[in-house]
C-alpha cells in the first residue's frame, strides 16, 4: 500500500427547503425531527419544487404510513433525484496544495490508498456530519466517525467524489483524482500475512485441512500445499482455532485412507453435538464423473479411471458431517470439475466433462465457498504463487475483506470480495460461488 496526495476541490453550499414544509408533508408518517433533519440536509441544492414534488411521489408508493418505510423512500427517491440532477451550486470554492496541512473541512481527514487496480478511500468525519457519499453511494460511518471504501481504478484512472451533509444544512464535495500504481498492477501481491487476533470462541471450533499438488498418478495442481499451510495459518491466528483443534493432511499424507479416516473418525471425536463449528479447506484436483451426476475430491493416490474406489464424493462429505450435528460448517473448497488441471491440463485422456452439474443439497447450518462455476477451470495466481481463488478468500478471511472495518465478516462480504478479485484476476473465466447463508458471521474481532 502506498500514500497518495491528492488535488483537493470543496464546495460549500447553503440553502434548503423549509423545515417547516418538509415537516407538514410528512406529518402522517410522524416523523423525529432527526429523520426530518436528514431529508432537509439531502434537499440541498434542489430546486424546492422538485424536492417537494418528489417527497410527495415517495410516500405514495409506500403502503403504510410506518414512520421508517416512509423516510426509507423519502431518503432513497430524494438521492435518486440528486444523482440525476448532478452538480451542486457552489458559494465558495478553493483548492488545496500539496503542503497544506488542515482545512475548517469535515472532509480534512481523508486519504487513499493505492494497491494496483484498487484504491481505498478513508478517513474521519466529525458528528456534524449526518450522510457522507462517496460517488452518489452512502457511506457507513462508524461510532467514531471513521469511514472506508474501496473503488476499482480503470486504466484511464477514476475520479471520487466525496460528498457531506452536516446537521446545520452545509454541504462540502471534494474531488479526488486517482490514477493505478501502474508498478504494481505488473507482479507486486502482498503474501497472505494472518495478523494473531484476539478470538473468544476458538476453542469451540476445529479444522480440517486438506491440500495436495503433487499426485501419484495425477497431473500437478500448483500451489495447492502452499494454500494448505496458509490456510492453517488463517485457522490458528484468526479463527483462534488451537493446534489440537486442527487436522491437517498436506501431500502425500492427504491420501484416501488419511482423509476418510479424518472424516469418519476424527471429526467424531472431537465435536460437541449443537456447539462446535468446523471448518473445512481443500486445495486440489477436482473431477465429476461421466455422467455430470457425483462430483469428487481428488486426494493423493486418486486415479482418475477409478473414481468410485479411489476419490472421495462431494455429497459423502456433506453427509458425514451433517450426520455429526455440528453447530455450523464451512466449507472452501479450491478445486473445478471440468476434467482441467490449474494449467488447463487434462486430468483423464476423456474428453473433459462439460455438462451442468446438480447442485449438491447442503444443510441449512452448512455454507460452501466454491473456487468456479461448473464449468470453469480454478486457476493459480503465478504472482502470488498460490491458487487464485485461495489466495483471495485467504486474504479476506485475513481481514482484507473487512471493509466496513466493523471488525465481523460474514460469508456475503467475504464471497463479494472474492469474487470480484477473482473475476477481475482471471478476465471472467472464473467466477466463484457462495452456497448457503450469506448472513452467517465468519469471525469477529
Amino acid at each position: 500500500m502506498r500514500y497518495v496526495w491528492v488535488a483537493l476541490t470543496v464546495a460549500m453550499v447553503t440553502g434548503q427547503v423549509r423545515a417547516a414544509t418538509v415537516a407538514d408533508m410528512v406529518a402522517t408518517c410522524q416523523m423525529t425531527n432527526e429523520q426530518i433533519r436528514q431529508i432537509e440536509h439531502l434537499a440541498v441544492g434542489l430546486e424546492r419544487e422538485v424536492t417537494l414534488n418528489t417527497i410527495s411521489y415517495a410516500l405514495k408508493q409506500v403502503d403504510s404510513m410506518d414512520t421508517d418505510a416512509c423516510f426509507a423512500a423519502v431518503v432513497t427517491d430524494l438521492s435518486h433525484i440528486r444523482t440525476i440532477v448532478g452538480t451542486i451550486p457552489a458559494t465558495s470554492v478553493r483548492r488545496l496544495s500539496r503542503n497544506e496541512q488542515s482545512m475548517e473541512s469535515p472532509l480534512a481527514k481523508i486519504r487513499v490508498d493505492i494497491e494496483g487496480i484498487e484504491a481505498l478511500v478513508t478517513g474521519e468525519v466529525p458528528e456534524t456530519v449526518s450522510i457522507l457519499e462517496i460517488n452518489g453511494q452512502v457511506v457507513t460511518i462508524d461510532t467514531a466517525g471513521k469511514f472506508s471504501q474501496r473503488l476499482y481504478i480503470p486504466d484511464e484512472g477514476v475520479v471520487a467524489n466525496v460528498r457531506a451533509i452536516q446537521t446545520d444544512g452545509i454541504e462540502e464535495m471534494v474531488a479526488l483524482e486517482i490514477e493505478r500504481d501502474r508498478e504494481a498492477t505488473q507482479v507486486r501481491l502482498s503474501p497472505i500475512d494472518p495478523p494473531a487476533r484476539s478470538m473468544t470462541n476458538g476453542q469451540s471450533r476445529i479444522a480440517l485441512i486438506i491440500g495436495v499438488d503433487q499426485y501419484r498418478d495425477l497431473p500437478t495442481a500448483p500451489y495447492a500445499e502452499k494454500d494448505a499451510l496458509s490456510a492453517y495459518q488463517v485457522a490458528r491466528n484468526v479463527m483462534g482455532i488451537p493446534p489440537r483443534n486442527i487436522k491437517d493432511l498436506v501431500g502425500t499424507k492427504a491420501n484416501e485412507v488419511n482423509i476418510k479416516l479424518a472424516l469418519r473418525q476424527w471429526l467424531g471425536s472431537q465435536v460437541d453435538p449443537g456447539n462446535t463449528e468446523l471448518f473445512i479447506f481443500y486445495s486440489g484436483h477436482g473431477l465429476i464423473d461421466a455422467k455430470g451426476e457425483t462430483r469428487y475430491w481428488m486426494p493423493y493416490d486418486a486415479h482418475a479411471s477409478l473414481l468410485e474406489d479411489t476419490a472421495i464424493p462431494f455429497q459423502e462429505i456433506v453427509d458425514t458431517v451433517a450426520a455429526l450435528e455440528f453447530k455450523s460448517t464451512v466449507i472452501i473448497a479450491d478445486s473445478c470439475y471440468t476434467g482441467l488441471t490449474r494449467s488447463s491440463e487434462p486430468l483423464t485422456a476423456q474428453r473433459p466433462v462439460r455438462v451442468q452439474r446438480k447442485q449438491d443439497a447442503l444443510p441449512d447450518n452448512m455454507i460452501l465457498f466454491a473456487a468456479s462455476q461448473s464449468n470453469q477451470t480454478a486457476l493459480p495466481l503465478e504472482q502470488a504463487e498460490h491458487g487464485l481463488f485461495s489466495y483471495w478468500v485467504l486474504r479476506g478471511l485475513s481481514g482484507d475483506a473487512d471493509l466496513n472495518q466493523d471488525r465481523r465478516l460474514t460469508a456475503g462480504e467475504l464471497q463479494d470480495f472474492v469474487k470480484t478479485r477473482v473475476a477481475r484476476f482471471s478476465g471472467g473465466t472464473q467466477v466463484p460461488e457462495l452456497d448457503g447463508d450469506a448472513s452467517k458471521e465468519l469471525v469477529r474481532w
